[in-house]
Order: structure tokens, then sequence, then C-alpha cells
């Protein structure tokens, strides 16, 4: 498996995640790895808060729609 594999694998699929709200569709497979990592090494409630209310913003939004 590749190098990432364990860091993606790690942590169950939810409804957001950091690389959603930095940039969903616009963010290439290589940046959302590096998000992922981040979320990874940065893993903290602040960090899980500052997601979800970034999500809520974008719905409402529509931010970053395909």
């Amino acid at each position: 498996m590749g190098v990432y594999y364990d860091i993606i694998v790690k942590y169950k699929p939810g409804i957001t995640g950091l690389w959603q709200t930095e940039g969903r569709s616009n963010v290439t497979f290589e940046n959302r790895l590096d998000l992922d990592i981040k979320y990874h090494k940065e893993n903290t409630l602040i960090l899980d808060l500052r997601i979800l209310l970034k999500t809520i913003l974008y719905v409402i939004k529509k931010k970053g729609a395909v």
C-alpha cells in the first residue's frame, strides 16, 4: 500500500473534513493528502469545531460546490 494509506484510513469518513473546508472540489489529490496529514498531526477539538463551523457556512453559501 501507499505511504499515506495508514493515515488516510485511520479516521472513519464523516460528513466533512479539513480538505472539504480548504477548497473542496478545487483541492488536488496531493493537497488532500497534505491536509489529511495536517489533520492527523493537529487533531484537536478546536480544529474539529473550526471545520464544523466552516462546513455550515460553506453549505449555506454554497461555496465550493461543483
